[in-house]
């Protein structure tokens, strides 16, 4: 299900059902880089999402538009370490000079 509100879309995520990561393919899994600051909280979850700017020529946000992935992989820039979490939430953004998505997690072993 695809909510449109103005300018910013909700890519629903509610029919994917997922009962543990061994079940998801590995082709489901969109990989970004955050710095180590970013990367920290994005670690333990006091930031359960990144913010990034779409750029169409990058299939990953074609994929991400469509709903193609069920998880995401962080990079720490520094020190190439990662971290996967299912993915809850992708949420498309624009003003009027530049297009934002926000892919959101949760980790339940945080909670």
């Amino acid at each position: 299900m695809s909510i449109l509100f103005g300018n910013v879309q909700s890519v629903g995520l509610e029919n994917l059902k997922i009962k543990n990561m061994a079940e998801l393919k590995k082709d489901m899994c969109v990989k970004f880089k955050s710095l180590p600051e970013y990367w920290e909280k994005e670690l333990d979850n006091r930031k359960p999402n990144t913010v990034r700017v779409v750029d169409w020529e990058d299939k990953r946000f074609q994929n991400l538009k469509e709903n193609n992935y069920a998880r995401i992989k962080i990079f720490n820039t520094r020190t190439n370490e990662s971290f996967e979490r299912i993915i809850e939430d992708i949420t498309f953004f624009s003003t009027h000079t530049i297009e934002l998505v926000i892919i959101s997690w949760e980790d339940k072993n945080f909670r």
